[in-house]
């Protein structure tokens, strides 16, 4: 594996980790940083998909998830192009970002899934150009 490989492993890797942290514990707007600038979250209708800021900006601020991610797999596909892919438990809550932890949990989590990432070399580093749920997450329909 080339120096150039391991980078962008680690950098990918580490913006699938950051993604979640964002989403979890915010500040919402710095979702901005992990995606290139023409970066999309695709829905399952496979439309074009939806700029994160924008559907990030619109999650109410009382809306605190906690994502377990795992099984993090980075793959170069070519000098300026990856792909990855992550399982994720997503534990969703309401609350506030502050409040004092550990929160108390849901019994169960209300999705579980596997994330699809296509990640591009930006001049400002690597960054997800695609992100998109590998399959309907397990959804207790709750919210």
């Amino acid at each position: 594996m080339t120096l150039d490989e391991m980078t962008c492993k680690l950098e990918c890797h580490d913006l699938i980790v950051r993604y979640f942290t964002i989403i979890d514990t915010g500040p919402r707007s710095n979702i901005k940083d992990v995606f290139s600038e023409d970066g999309r979250i695709m829905t399952l209708g496979g439309d074009g998909g939806v700029d994160p800021v924008a559907a990030f900006n619109g999650l109410s601020p009382e809306f605190v998830p906690i994502h377990a991610t795992s099984n993090i797999l980075v793959t170069p596909t070519g000098p300026d192009t990856a792909v990855g892919e992550a399982y994720v438990t997503a534990f969703n809550m309401f609350g506030k970002v502050d409040d004092i932890l550990p929160r108390k949990m849901p019994p169960t989590p209300n999705r579980i899934g596997k994330i699809l990432f296509e990640f591009r070399k930006t001049p400002v580093g690597w960054r997800i150009y695609r992100f998109k749920s590998g399959h309907r997450f397990v959804d207790d329909g709750l919210t």
